[in-house]
């Protein structure tokens, strides 16, 4: 629609800006001499942050610190000092200290030690396994930040068929007789409820049951496909909640250590809001949201590894058996999941960073491409899929072209935008690449609106931030 121009001069460092700016034109305020309509005003709420960032080899005292924090046998029985001083410091933004941690010792190959320091912590803190990583701690964020940044594509492979159906099938799906013509002001009991209401019901258990059965057994048949690193550490999670709680009483707790983050930190949050882990682009209608909700809650209870339900979800008794008899797969692919070679576990500890960061997708999705080669006549632009991650960038014809063309991120040079009129398209931006002793290629492409060409834009400077000229 138009811009808003701020000076940084009028900017206070770590202070908020809040004022209403006038729209401009990005093109000026006339155009053939007349004056254009106004574009109205906006609420701008703004804050400038300065840091001082030093070069490289000024930070490796601090990153030997680290390192030897997680690696070195630790001396006190609570675990490392260092990780013990910022847990303490970030209580209030353990999330964006999980996030930066996480992705630090991937970078330095070290997010096994560091992770089995905290498992260490937290089990020696905990005086009940019902109780064990249901906390908000440091060690509870870390696995959830580890298994976003490791396992995303994993979470794609197994989910996204099956949300993208539940999207497609648009089915009224409704297990709780109080949801019932809420419309007409009525909430009617079981024992209320007319033939056709009852029906309703009857055939939802069924088609929740169907999704989440084919989900379960999409879940249980994708041990191959998980990232060998989550199963390592999968295993070094099982291997010390089974020193410390032992014995036949406590013979599911491992079970439910790791199922309370692959289930109910991972897969289930995935299916309640595909848009957060980027699995559709937009939230659901009303009606899927409702569908996916009630999936949710049965994998739910499977991943609680136990049939009972809420006393306050009675509607969910007539799926017990379901849930019931499913304990025993989700027992089965958790079993599965740690069985893994300790020659594996070895190079798995050993690998680069760069092979764990390979998995990390930033931004995916369709775009028109320009081609630049060959006739002019006829529409030059083709619908392409284009994935960039944090060290390629790729496009094909779909998701899974076996001919895709792959770029690595260090080899764009160039991100920007295009003037309104370019190529007579709105939403062009191009990307260069410079690929050693190469002419640069110029990828011309097309967004869809404004929004998506400055998320691409600001996706694709972000991943090439380092890249030197």
């Amino acid at each position: 629609m138009g811009q808003v121009n701020i000076s940084l001069s009028e900017l206070e460092i770590d202070n908020d800006y809040r004022t209403w700016c006038r729209l401009q034109h990005k093109d000026g305020p006339e155009e053939n001499g007349h004056k254009k309509d106004d574009l109205g005003s906006l609420r701008i709420k703004a804050q400038i942050h300065e840091q001082c960032i030093l070069p490289c080899h000024c930070y490796e005292p601090f990153v030997e610190l680290m390192v030897k924090a997680v690696r070195e046998p630790r001396l006190a029985p609570t675990g490392s000092e260092v990780l013990i001083m910022l847990e303490d410091i970030m209580t209030l933004d353990r999330n964006t200290l999980a996030h930066t941690m996480v992705r630090f010792y991937i970078s330095v190959g070290a997010i096994i030690p560091y992770l089995d320091c905290l498992t260490v912590r937290e089990i020696l803190s905990t005086n009940h396994p019902a109780t064990l990583f249901r906390s908000n701690s440091l060690a509870s964020k870390s696995y959830d930040q580890f298994m976003k940044v490791i396992a995303l594509p994993y979470l794609h492979e197994i989910l996204k068929p099956f949300v993208d159906q539940i999207y497609q099938d648009k089915r009224t799906v409704e297990l709780d007789p109080s949801q019932l013509d809420r419309s007409k002001g009525r909430r009617p009991s079981i024992t209320e409820m007319g033939p056709g209401q009852n029906r309703l019901v009857e055939q939802s258990q069924e088609i929740v049951m169907s999704y989440c059965l084919t989900i379960l057994d999409s879940i249980c048949n994708s041990i191959e496909q998980c990232p060998r690193i989550l199963r390592v550490a999968f295993r070094q999670l099982w291997q010390r909640v089974e020193e410390r709680f032992w014995g036949a009483e406590y013979k599911d707790t491992p079970f439910i250590a790791i199922s309370s983050f692959i289930f109910l930190r991972f897969f289930v949050p995935a299916i309640l809001s595909p848009k957060l882990f980027s699995l559709r682009e937009l939230h659901p209608d009303q009606r899927t949201e409702r569908t996916l909700k009630l999936v949710s809650k049965v994998l739910q209870s499977i991943g609680n590894l136990t049939p009972e339900v809420d006393a306050k979800e009675a509607f969910m008794k007539p799926l017990t058996p379901f849930i019931t008899a499913s304990l025993e797969k989700a027992k089965t692919y958790i079993l599965d999941l740690i069985q893994i070679d300790q020659r594996l576990v070895r190079e798995e500890k050993k690998l680069a960073a760069g092979e764990y960061l390979q998995t990390l997708i930033l931004l995916r999705g369709f775009l028109m491409k320009r081609s630049t080669h060959g006739s002019t006549l006829g529409n030059p632009y083709r619908r392409r899929y284009f994935c960039l991650s944090s060290v390629l960038f790729q496009y094909g014809k779909e998701p899974n072209d076996p001919h895709m063309r792959s770029f690595p991120v260090k080899w764009i040079s160039v991100v920007e935008k295009l003037d309104g009129g370019a190529y007579h398209k709105k939403n062009m931006f191009q990307v260069t690449i410079s690929a050693p002793e190469s002419e640069p290629e110029v990828l011309y492409l097309e967004a869809a609106d404004v929004n998506e060409q400055n998320i691409w834009v600001s996706a694709l400077r972000k991943a090439c931030l380092c890249n030197r000229e």
